[in-house]
């Protein structure tokens, strides 16, 4: 079964990690922001999908913040 979730993923060139799976947006925010990391390690930026075992199907994502531009 897929829900939605909200991620906190940092992205630099080709390469993106997740760094939180969260349920709700607030949640997301407060960690992303207060887990800002230096703009040279990537850009940090939370999005919502739907999700499978916490991993985002990414033909339909939206994105909501950016925490460290």
């Amino acid at each position: 079964m897929m829900n939605t979730k909200y991620f906190v993923a940092l992205i630099k060139g080709d390469e993106e990690k997740i760094l939180g799976v969260f349920n709700t947006r607030e949640e997301a925010d407060r960690y992303g922001k207060t887990n800002v990391l230096p703009h040279d390690m990537g850009l940090q930026y939370c999005f919502c999908a739907k999700a499978k075992n916490n991993i985002p199907v990414k033909n339909n994502i939206s994105i909501y913040s950016y925490y460290n531009v």
